[in-house]
């Protein structure tokens, strides 16, 4: 079967698992998206918290902020004993510390989303892997209501990202569609310009 070009097209079967795998990597960017936002907006003492994003790479620097008196005084006065005055605060260096790691794990999501194009769904299971680790993570510290959407949105990037494997692996075991030959003696139809149609 051709398109409208004259060049080959694949099955609909194919069309299905390939746009399946194509959305898991979608998803897969917009948690990266999403994340890097939260974290800029979390540094620069923003209000904002955007869902649709991993977990653990957004909480390693808050709790480097807080470790090292970076968060407003008022915080700290009224979660800690004896206020911001009372507390001794680690070196600034702490922050940068965790801020690297959650960059580092952050670019571990945008390697596997660079290098799961052209269907090479092993990366594609790295990042699965990889954020069912940061929902546990996200669980360790106990089931909150404030987290529900949280909740609900990490089940939707591992439910996609599972989709798209699954759909990798069927679209490995289908047979791969050679176009299909024009014979020497027959000659495509043209226009009236002489252009194929």
């Amino acid at each position: 079967m051709t398109n409208m070009l004259g060049h080959p097209s694949a099955s609909p079967e194919r069309q299905i698992q390939e746009s399946k795998y194509n959305a898991a990597r979608l998803n897969l960017l917009l948690v990266v998206a999403f994340t890097a936002i939260n974290i800029i907006l979390f540094v620069a003492n923003g209000n904002y918290y955007l869902l649709f994003s991993a977990f653990l790479p957004y909480v390693l620097p808050s709790i480097g902020m807080e470790l090292c008196g970076m968060l407003p005084p008022e915080y700290y006065d009224e979660y800690y004993e004896g206020g911001y005055a009372a507390q001794e605060f680690f070196a600034p260096s702490v922050f940068y510390v965790l801020l690297g790691i959650s960059v580092a794990i952050l670019a571990l999501y945008v390697v596997a989303w660079l290098f799961s194009k052209n269907q090479k769904g092993g990366w594609l299971i790295f990042a699965l892997v990889l954020f069912g680790l940061d929902t546990v993570f996200m669980l360790i510290g106990g089931i909150s209501v404030d987290m529900l959407l949280d909740y609900v949105f990490h089940a939707w990037v591992i439910y996609e990202l599972v989709v798209g494997v699954v759909a990798w692996r069927k679209l490995k075991m289908m047979p791969i569609e050679e176009p299909v030959p024009v014979s020497e003696t027959e000659t495509p139809p043209t226009d009236d310009f002489g252009m194929p149609q």
